[in-house]
């Protein structure tokens, strides 16, 4: 087979290893563009959620203070008309020592439950 490579015209191997060296940039290229995308997107999701628990937190931490179960729950509620493009799978507010304060799935942590 290679053989036979090396029998072809020049007008046939030029085209030939033009193409082939188009590909190999080509690949680099889209490697190098989908690897710099992907971090891109890791830092507006992290700074994305910095800015949503910077948000949650203030408006969480009085009920915090308070240990109010219920403001906390209408702060969590409240979280998620204000960040409906976020959508975070569950939210859990737990006091120091592990105790959920509120949660936005009361099932899976009870309120003045332990957090596990």
């Amino acid at each position: 087979m290679l053989s036979r490579l090396w029998r072809l015209p020049v007008t046939a191997k030029v085209p030939l290893v033009v193409v082939l060296v188009i590909v190999a940039v080509s690949v680099f290229i889209s490697e190098r563009v989908l690897t710099r995308l992907d971090r891109l997107q890791r830092d507006h999701l992290g700074a994305l959620s910095e800015a949503y628990l910077d948000g949650l937190s203030s408006s969480v931490l009085p009920a915090v203070l308070r240990d109010d179960i219920w403001e906390a729950f209408d702060a969590l509620d409240r979280s998620r008309e204000r960040y409906a493009s976020l959508r975070p799978v569950e939210t859990v507010v737990t006091r120091p020592d592990g105790t959920v304060i509120a949660g936005t799935n009361p099932a899976h942590a009870p309120a003045m439950s332990p957090f596990a």
